[in-house]
């Protein structure tokens, strides 16, 4: 059975260093919004990779500028998550992604830098225990639900409720 870790906000800002955007999920949790990341254990190239997921609670807004961007393996997070306050009970969480750009089909010398930003009353995290060897800088499909499914973190989640 997968094991997961469940993160406080302070601990889950961590996780979008070098990590990848592998889907942007709004279907899983009401009024959220969850961020299903590739996660490496280390800086060093080729580290293993674990799954994890961000999910921000009672969502207003969210921007992810990709204009002109095409996203062949998903998006790359280059920093930790910023959060500062906003209005209302809400707060805003940032940090810096890189999005491919294209010539053709051949990639363009310099990638897009953007930020992303997302405003919401709250986040945690859930990041497996275990982790994978990815190919090409990514998890496969059945390595990731391998280290966890969906219904395993949605499960780690509500035992946050408990």
């Amino acid at each position: 059975m997968a094991s997961h870790l469940v993160l406080e906000e302070s601990d889950a800002l961590h996780l979008t260093r070098d990590a990848r955007i592998v889907a942007i999920r709004w279907d899983l949790i009401e009024w959220g919004l969850v961020l299903d990341l590739d996660v490496p254990v280390s800086e060093s190239a080729g580290a293993p990779m674990r799954r994890a997921w961000i999910v921000f609670n009672g969502v207003a807004d969210v921007t992810i500028p990709m204009a002109d961007a095409r996203l062949p393996n998903g998006i790359w997070l280059t920093s930790a998550l910023g959060v500062a306050p906003a209005q209302s009970g809400f707060r805003g969480y940032s940090c810096q992604a890189l999005f491919p750009n294209f010539e053709g089909n051949e990639r363009a010398a310099a990638d897009a830098h953007s930020g992303m930003f997302i405003r919401a009353q709250s986040l945690v995290g859930v990041i497996s225990t275990d982790s994978g060897n990815p190919s090409e800088s990514m998890l496969s499909y059945e390595v990731r639900n391998r280290l966890s499914s969906d219904l395993s973190m949605l499960e780690a989640i509500a035992n946050l409720a408990n």
